[in-house]
């Protein structure tokens, strides 16, 4: 199908995700402010309009494909994209954090990628949902509250990095 005229695929479901990645972008500008608090409750309200746009879509019956691949590219600038720039703002900034958050957005996107091909088998993710990112900065807050080494948040990019593109099965919520 050809979308000629863009204005009549957007739904209500679609001005959620984009509403979405506008927060994402937010989250992005103040992490590179250095207001990590302020990029934290932008990722969260980033993350709410994830979790409401598929709901809306389902409750209004305006599921489809555009929604889906809209969905699908703001997923990436939230889970991926702005983990990598809050742990870059946080002080991750030698050549192994850029190393680690370059292979988590490699495999975040190909889990992405097998997700919009394969789905979910039997009620199973396969491979660690990229949305588990959301506690990264919670991981960063955590750590400094306890005056442990920040170095030790790359753990939490590199290890999951793996099992996003693994094949273990993680259930549905």
């Amino acid at each position: 199908m050809v979308y000629d005229d863009l204005r009549a695929h957007f739904a209500l479901p679609d001005m959620v995700t984009l509403a979405g990645l506008a927060f994402s972008i937010l989250a992005i500008f103040s992490a590179l402010k250095m207001d990590l608090v302020l990029a934290t409750i932008f990722i969260f309200i980033s993350a709410l309009c994830d979790y409401l746009d598929g709901r809306v879509a389902r409750a209004i019956k305006r599921e489809g494909r555009f929604g889906v691949e809209l969905d699908n590219l703001a997923d990436v600038v939230l889970y991926l994209i702005v983990p990598i720039i809050f742990g870059y703002s946080a002080g991750l900034t030698n050549y192994l954090a850029m190393g680690v958050f370059t292979l988590f957005v490699m495999c975040g996107v190909a889990r992405l990628a097998r997700f919009a091909i394969c789905g979910t088998k039997d009620g199973c993710y396969e491979g660690l949902p990229v949305s588990y990112t959301i506690i990264l900065p919670l991981i960063y807050f955590t750590l400094l509250e306890l005056s442990l080494n920040l170095n030790w948040l790359l753990i939490f990019y590199f290890i999951p990095s793996f099992m996003m593109i693994s094949s273990i099965k993680v259930a549905k919520p």
